[in-house]
């Protein structure tokens, strides 16, 4: 055996730990071995200056933090036990659980279309559409005289919440003075069905046509 061997169990023969055999041998090669033999002094003496040195008080905190460490292991065990018993109690009825709320969905799903209301047709005078542009509603009187040429006059309105005109501007047409007044006069007593989304008024904007004839909304 080489010395590596018998370094191994220096510190065990230092404290008697080791079998008669064992202890024997590592007499002998301490006595044949100088290295050997000085480690094993070293490791003495190494011994007699922790004995020396005493004892080192531990901090006076120290018992307070362990008692403390303790009580949240025990808290997390009591959890963790906890946690286990209640996965215990709800594993048989997780699935027949979750079996019922899906056949419940499937349920609601196909009677839905039984108990659906019906949708009335749509018809000019209330639509249905999910979004709607403004209508014209009511003209109290054609603008009288109004020069629109051949082409016509082509106005765009905004309308509001309440069907009522709060800004217009000519796209196309003459733009005389008197024509101007005129329009300005038809347009501020005309009303609208307002613009909807959902069925909810909402602001909206739409183009008038007029001509010598007719107003086009």
């Amino acid at each position: 055996m080489n010395c590596a061997d018998f370094r191994t169990d220096l510190s065990s023969f230092a404290d008697d730990a080791l079998e008669a055999e064992r202890a024997l041998e590592m007499r002998r090669h301490l006595q044949e071995c100088p290295a050997c033999d000085w480690e094993m002094n070293r490791l003495r003496q190494m011994r007699v200056l922790l004995r020396a040195a005493g004892r080192v008080p531990p901090p006076a905190h120290l018992a307070l933090a362990l008692r403390v460490r303790l009580s949240q292991q025990r808290n997390v065990r009591l959890i963790d036990r906890l946690w286990v018993r209640v996965e215990n109690l709800l594993a048989p009825i997780a699935v027949p659980a979750f079996a019922g709320i899906a056949a419940a969905i499937l349920l609601f799903g196909i009677l839905i279309h039984t108990f659906a209301i019906p949708t009335p047709a749509m018809t000019d005078d209330i639509p249905l559409a999910l979004k709607t542009p403004p209508r014209l509603k009511f003209m109290p009187f054609e603008p009288q005289g109004l020069h629109a040429g051949e082409a016509g006059i082509f106005v765009e309105a905004r309308v509001n919440e309440e069907g009522r005109i709060v800004d217009y501007r000519i796209l196309s047409g003459p733009h005389d003075p008197s024509d101007v007044a005129k329009l300005r006069r038809a347009l501020l007593f005309t009303t609208f069905d307002p613009a909807s989304m959902f069925g909810v008024p909402r602001p909206g904007t739409l183009v008038l046509g007029f001509s010598s004839v007719s107003v086009k909304g």
